[in-house]
């Protein structure tokens, strides 16, 4: 599936129209899912995705597996452990088989989870949810770049990775990429 409108009506018209036999994968920046998590139900119940990618969860040690529980998914949290915001979480539908994906090379950014999605016929998928934050360093960015690499080199048959890369001087679809950016797209 495919989404080409630029307004969220026909970015709503289409998930409420899409063909769940279809693989679809939804990512969004949550500012804060524990408030947000009915919202989260309903959307998941009403256009029923493959896999979701969320960013900046907000989520810590006080906020239990039980309160981000969505009917017919399971998920696996990565919580910042440290100040306020960040997190990551990717849900997956339960009819899929899916596991966390320890590595402790991807597992440097902080703020990214990794699972495995048994893709049928010995063909398994990677998806990796990272969140950047705004005002990242090179250092940062050199890390993401390696991690991109490392995640290339898994075995895994097919492999995404998304989530939240904060890069707004990048004009997507222009060429050239601003230096500092080059490796990273």
């Amino acid at each position: 599936m495919s989404i080409h409108g630029t307004t969220n009506c026909d970015l709503y018209s289409n998930l409420l129209h899409y063909d769940d036999s279809e693989f679809l994968i939804l990512s969004f920046n949550a500012r804060s899912l524990s408030n947000k998590i009915i919202h989260l139900k309903t959307l998941l119940f009403l256009v029923n995705p493959t896999i979701v990618l969320i960013t900046e969860t907000w989520c810590n040690s006080s906020i239990s597996d039980h309160s981000l529980n969505v009917d017919n998914y399971v998920f696996f949290r990565t919580d910042r452990c440290y100040g306020i915001g960040g997190g990551t979480i990717i849900y997956v539908r339960s009819d899929i088989q899916a596991c966390k994906f320890e590595d402790k090379s991807l597992d440097a950014i902080d703020d990214s989870t990794w699972v495995t999605v048994n893709c049928g016929s010995q063909n398994y998928l990677l998806v990796g949810c990272i969140y950047r934050p705004p005002h990242a360093d090179t250092k940062f960015d050199k890390l993401l770049t390696n991690i991109f690499s490392i995640a290339s080199h898994q075995p895994h048959t097919f492999k995404i990775i998304g989530g939240d890369f904060n890069l707004p001087k990048i004009k997507w679809g222009l060429t050239p990429v601003p230096g500092r950016y080059n490796k990273l797209v």
